[in-house]
């Protein structure tokens, strides 16, 4: 049992010593088998048939000096001495047991409760500051991607720098790309003439008709029971139905333009955009192709319906106007400076886009 206790344990008990010599420094039970028992018997074999018995002879004169030995008083008092370190031995392990057992409680109980902790409060802060960092990334890239695409915007707005990359994507094959595009600005704009144009119809039309209408209820006021019979001034009648004919013409033109631009774009973009865009963009040329009444022209190819398709083209060539740019930057460089500073950084030009 002693080879199960930790090197830790100590106790009295564990220093007896087995010397023979001095039978009251042993365990009590060496004393009793090699003081008291030992001594006054004497074994005696007795075979019978294939069994042997064993008897045992008492030496009556040993025998009487064992119980003095085991009725003196030194004997008493050693055994009792015993007898104390021994329980006191069993409690110390006892007590080192509990401790023991306490102990690993305790552990287990931090340990449970540092894996709660991390269930339930590291590892939900660390998703949190991990999903606010994606988060803000996201944010970064998109307001990368928008400002991009706003220099983008601000390049092919101007004439000059707008051929400058126009030969600039030829040249790297973008060529596709940057015509697409130029289609549908021209489309967008088509839309924003359209949009004005019928905002203007419906305002003119509008105020016509409620003030014919408020004249005629001011004379069925003025004649009740009355026919109503009131002229309206055919002069100005002639000319808002004038008027209001030329601006439809004008906006089934615009609107057959806008259509020819979207078959011209979709041939444009068939290699290099996705399937789903081109596929709405087909069904929006559908949709005008197979209307059944010519007033249903307005609002079927909103300028929306280009966003997409805009948005995926100018993500297609940011790195090609990064490059257009570092480009310009480098030639103007190259000719207002020495020659030892016309090397362009891209990497400092991207800064400072975010920065932008």
């Amino acid at each position: 049992m002693t080879t199960l206790l930790p090197p830790e344990f100590k106790h009295e008990y564990l220093y007896y010593t087995n010397n023979y010599t001095n039978a009251f420094k042993q365990p009590t039970v060496k004393v009793w088998d090699n003081v008291l028992i030992g001594p006054t018997m004497y074994p005696f074999p007795f075979t019978i048939g294939n069994e042997t018995v064993t008897y045992y002879l008492v030496d009556n004169q040993k025998m009487g000096q064992a119980q003095q030995v085991y009725s003196s008083a030194n004997y008493s008092t050693m055994l009792s001495s015993y007898e104390t370190s021994f329980f006191n031995y069993v409690g110390n392990i006892t007590s080192y047991c509990e401790n023991i057992s306490i102990s690993t409680k305790n552990y287990y109980i931090v340990t449970i409760s540092m894996v709660a902790f991390c269930l339930f409060i590291v590892i939900p802060t660390m998703m949190l500051t991990l999903f606010f960092i994606l988060k803000k990334d996201r944010k970064n890239a998109i307001q990368l991607n928008q400002t991009s695409e706003n220099l983008l915007k601000e390049t092919m707005s101007d004439m000059a720098t707008r051929q400058a990359f126009k030969i600039f994507c030829n040249e790297r094959g973008f060529g596709a790309h940057i015509n697409a595009i130029e289609k549908i600005m021209s489309f967008k704009e088509h839309c924003e003439q359209s949009q004005e144009m019928q905002t203007k119809l419906i305002e003119i039309t509008s105020d016509y008709v409620n003030k014919v209408n408020a004249m005629h209820d001011q004379n069925h006021f003025n004649h009740k029971g009355d026919k109503v019979n009131f002229k309206i001034d055919d002069k100005k009648t002639r000319a808002i139905f004038n008027i209001s004919c030329e601006a439809e013409k004008k906006i089934k033109h615009k609107e057959y333009m806008k259509s020819s631009l979207i078959f011209d774009i979709l041939e444009e973009t068939q290699d290099v955009a996705s399937s789903k865009v081109t596929s709405e963009l087909f069904y929006a040329y559908d949709c005008y192709n197979n209307r059944e009444k010519m007033f249903q022209d307005i609002d079927i190819l909103p300028s929306m319906i280009m966003d997409k398709l805009e948005h995926e083209l100018s993500d297609a060539l940011i790195n090609t106007h990064l490059d257009f740019k570092a480009s310009l930057k480098n030639n103007t460089m190259l000719s207002n400076s020495e020659p030892h500073h016309t090397e362009i950084d891209r990497e400092e030009f991207e800064l400072e886009l975010v920065n932008v």
